[in-house]
């Protein structure tokens, strides 16, 4: 293995949302193991189980120094299903995904 930089972004996610519901996604932004500013704010894509999008390159909030969020509402109309949520994170010109499956689940009233 390289001993040069290593650039890595890590997603955390819950393991379902409901329909309606608040959704909140941890972002690390890392090199060489330390918690480090992207180039650019990381941006967060979400689709649904057909591949529909329910959010498109929505850019992140920075929590701190390499640690980032995204928060938004899961659509009440989503279809119920796996939803990929994928983070887009870039430093110098190099460029890193991370791509995390969670659920949607029916709102149960």
């Amino acid at each position: 293995m390289s001993k040069g930089r290593r650039t890595a972004v890590t997603l955390e996610v819950a393991d379902f949302y409901y329909q309606g519901e608040d959704a909140y996604f941890g972002i690390e932004h890392r090199v060489s193991g330390a918690l480090t500013d992207a180039t650019a704010v990381p941006t967060v894509t979400v689709t649904d189980h057909v591949g529909a999008a329910l959010f498109t390159a929505q850019d992140s909030t920075k929590d701190s120094t390499g640690d980032y969020h995204y928060e938004c509402v899961i659509p009440a109309a989503a279809v119920c299903g796996d939803m990929k949520v994928q983070v887009s994170s870039t430093y110098d010109s190099i460029t890193r995904l991370d791509v995390a499956v969670s659920q949607i689940r029916e709102t149960i009233v």
